[in-house]
């Protein structure tokens, strides 16, 4: 599909979904009954289903026959208790707040979420799924626009960014996870831990100037232990995990904390390499909050400590890979001897303390983290490359008939990164009626301590060549300082929020002004129109600071992005179901850039050179109760991300990151006659990544890899207790991954034949794996 049918199709959707909008009779404004706030996110239940939601305005759209005295109808919201309908409401509803500081913080948080960038993802949806790596961005992998093509890693990239440009918080915090990993199996926990999410949000781009410095997402999770009460427990075939959240003091002190341990052992097996494979990956994290009055100030003190620990071995014996195509297929055969090993560890401390009082907010945090990574390879292959009869009547049937390639390789490697970091921020607000001021400032200084001494040669046909060397040893310190201010308000169906945020990046010695802004248009009460903009810097991270030689680059640079993005949001009432229509056309100008290739999830920067190019797209994503009192959705994406050096006149190449097509899914569904009995499936098709052979990638043309295409299904039966006092759920699940058993590509390792040419042979990720689970749920 090209990008002009894609427009075509947005503009369809937003005049359909207007036809649908028509089926309303009543517009109902909910109102909290001691100061007016309007209350936004309140569901409304008809017999047990979802119908309608009110928007930020408190303004519900409903149907006058929902409200016969037959149908159970009631409003469902974290502020309020349950607010049962008798009959036809009046076009103004007062009602009363369950809790004064639930209210005051809740309101805040509704504030923040206001950041129309920002969609709300669902905390439960995809929890049938254990993940290989109980990661978070096997689950983003179906918002619009995200592409995770390695089912072993916890990377994902947006809109033909790489897998470095994704800001990610938990609790404000902002999390950095290992750095110098090459192979998706080396790889451990992901950063969410699913069982304690309260609330997570997540951006594809055009966020306000709070939030820097990346380029392409932004993802902000929450663990709140004052939301919920539960005990939860998780043991599987792939390792097991354990979480609790409780108020120790009512109102008072609460925690949640959860540990996790995986086990991806059988993962790797499965691989269709040979060998001893042993891979072990364990998490701790915990929110600890304390909350006070004093003097009509409301304070809260949030701890965030946490812990993780990733070790990797692989012994591999021997490999067999087959490819090409059915009149000349290809085999290519490896002997191993040696080992790779990798081990990651980490440890930080947060702490935030904030008070909020009348239409004042404030907030102060300080966090720190300490991570260390060690990687050792002395590992000796020999391949044969040939082609094979595919002849079933001949006699020489599957073996081989010519070599292509024969030769020894060699890789030796003992690198090490030490990495730390400070930071420390402030941020205020103010919000009364239509005004909502926000602003603050924040200092982060990060060190790095890397040590690199590898190497790899190719024996060919008698000849020693590709001989790769990358040895340094650096210590490069680094502080960035910023400030910023976003303005909100609006008049009337429009309503706007501007924005600027100051850098000063130290390593460079430059300074940065990023304006931003967000602008939305409410046609009517269930569709509206939206427009974000801004600039977007990013000073490196650590790998972003060589040349492939491995020396600091001689144009180490901040990259710069600009978001142009055109959207609309309706909400449907689709026979009676509530659904959501987000479509999206997005530019990103990138004038400045560092140019990367992508060695499975290895970013192989060139920090000599400087690059520029843009990405564009258009997406669409649709979701609801498909099935009553489920969650699913759809989402589409097309994509086009190009770039070349900067300043010359040739010819925009596909960057490594652009992938044209996504379409992913996620359904939920139950057995008609009992609902205890659930399904989950999800889904991804993605066209393939562009691949080039060794060289210059700027000259060299690029061939399209193969289609990414993954089905996940879980199937699970829940237990409840008999007992009314008793809230314990157990719940049986089986979890199949790569249902139909596909060998994706995620890489291509460059083979040299015989007549000095080079050939990609695909390495593939594991078939089919099955998962077997048991967990267990007390609320309360």
């Amino acid at each position: 599909m090209s990008l002009k049918s894609g427009i075509l199709l947005y503009f369809l959707l937003i005049i359909n979904s207007s036809v649908f909008g028509q089926d309303e009779r009543l517009v109902i404004k909910l109102l909290l009954k001691e100061d007016s706030l309007p209350i936004s996110g309140a569901v409304l239940i008809v017999n047990d289903v979802p119908l309608a939601i009110s928007n930020e305005k408190g303004l519900l759209n409903v149907k006058r026959n929902w409200f016969k005295k037959e149908n159970t109808v009631y409003l469902k919201h974290l502020l309020i208790d349950p607010y049962y309908f008798t009959s036809v409401p009046d076009s103004v509803v007062y009602i009363n707040v369950k809790n004064k500081e639930l209210k005051e913080f809740e309101l805040r948080a509704e504030k923040e979420r206001e950041d129309q960038s920002l969609e709300k993802l669902s905390t439960t949806a995809g929890s049938q799924f254990t993940m290989i790596n109980q990661s978070f961005s096997q689950f983003l992998q179906t918002i619009p626009g995200v592409i995770v093509n390695n089912d072993l890693s916890n990377q994902y990239a947006v809109r033909g960014g790489n897998f470095d440009e994704n800001l990610i918080f938990v609790n404000d915090f902002e999390i950095v996870r290992p750095q110098i990993t090459r192979q998706g199996q080396q790889e451990g926990l992901g950063v969410i831990n699913q069982q304690l999410l309260s609330q997570v949000d997540f951006s594809t781009g055009g966020w306000n100037a709070r939030y820097g410095d990346k380029l392409s997402s932004l993802l902000i999770a929450r663990y709140d232990p004052f939301e919920s009460e539960f005990i939860k427990g998780d043991i599987s075939l792939l390792g097991f995990s354990g979480a609790v959240s409780r108020e120790i003091i009512k109102d008072k002190l609460g925690i949640r904390s959860g540990f996790r341990y995986k086990n991806n052992t059988p993962v790797l097996n499965g691989f269709g390499t040979s060998g001893d494979f042993t891979a072990n990956s364990i998490d701790w994290q915990t929110s600890i909050d304390y909350k006070w009055n004093s003097n009509d100030n409301i304070f809260r003190i949030t701890l965030f400590p946490y812990i993780y620990n990733n070790s990797f071995e692989s012994v591999p014996e021997q490999k067999q890979v087959e490819f090409g195509t059915f009149n000349n297929p290809v085999r290519f055969d490896v002997a191993f001897d040696g080992k790779s090993e990798y081990e990651a560890s980490s440890a930080g401390l947060g702490y935030r303390m904030s008070v909020n009082k009348d239409y004042w907010y404030h907030d102060i945090t300080a966090e720190g983290q300490y991570s260390g990574e060690q990687e050792l390879i002395n590992l000796e292959s020999g391949y044969r490359l040939c082609d094979i009869d595919n002849n079933p009547v001949s006699s020489s049937f599957n073996q081989c008939t010519a070599i292509r390639g024969l030769g020894t390789e060699f890789e030796y490697a003992r690198n090490k990164l030490i990495y730390d970091k400070v930071r420390f921020t402030t941020n205020h607000l103010y919000n009364k009626g239509d005004l909502y001021i926000k602003f603050g400032a924040s200092y982060k200084k990060e060190s790095y301590e890397g040590k690199t001494s590898e190497y790899s040669f190719l024996d060919s046909a008698g000849y020693v060549n590709n001989i790769n060397t990358v040895i340094n040893d650096v210590s490069i310190g680094d502080s960035k300082t910023a400030v910023y201010a976003d303005l909100r308000s609006g008049t009337g169906k429009l309503s706007y929020t501007f924005g600027l945020r100051g850098l000063y990046w130290d390593f460079g010695n430059e300074y940065f002004i990023m304006p931003r802004a967000q602008f939305s248009y409410s046609l009517n009460n269930s569709t509206s129109l939206f427009f974000n903009t801004g600039r977007y810097i990013q000073p490196p991270s650590y790998r972003a600071y060589f040349n492939p030689e491995g020396a600091v680059g001689t144009n180490v640079i901040a990259q710069e992005s600009w978001h142009f993005i055109l959207g609309s949001n309706h909400r449907l009432v689709i026979g009676e179901k509530l659904f959501k229509l987000k479509n999206e056309i997005f530019y990103k100008h990138l004038p400045k850039l560092t140019p990367f290739v992508i060695d499975d999830i290895r970013l192989l920067y060139d920090a000599d050179r400087v690059s520029e190019g843009f990405s564009t797209g258009v997406e669409t994503r649709i979701s609801g109760e498909f099935i009553p009192g489920t969650e699913s959705w759809l989402s589409l994406s097309i994509l086009s991300t190009r770039e070349k050096p900067k300043g010359s006149e040739g010819e925009y190449k596909r960057r490594a990151t652009d992938q044209r097509f996504n379409m992913a899914f996620y359904l939920e569904d139950h057995m008609p006659f009992d609902k205890s009995f659930k399904i989950a499936v999800k889904g991804n098709f993605t066209t393939g990544l562009p691949f080039r052979p060794p060289g210059d990638p700027f000259a060299t043309q690029a061939f399209t890899g193969d289609y990414f295409i993954r089905t996940d299904v879980g199937i699970g039966k829940e237990f409840y207790s008999k007992s009314d006092t008793d809230k314990k759920t157990w719940q049986v699940m089986l979890e199949i991954i790569n249902l139909f058993g596909r060998q994706n590509t995620i890489n291509y390792q460059w083979v040299q034949q015989v007549d000095r040419s080079y050939i990609g042979v695909p390495e593939n990720l594991p078939g089919r794996i099955v998962n077997l689970s048991v967990s267990l749920n007390i609320d309360g």
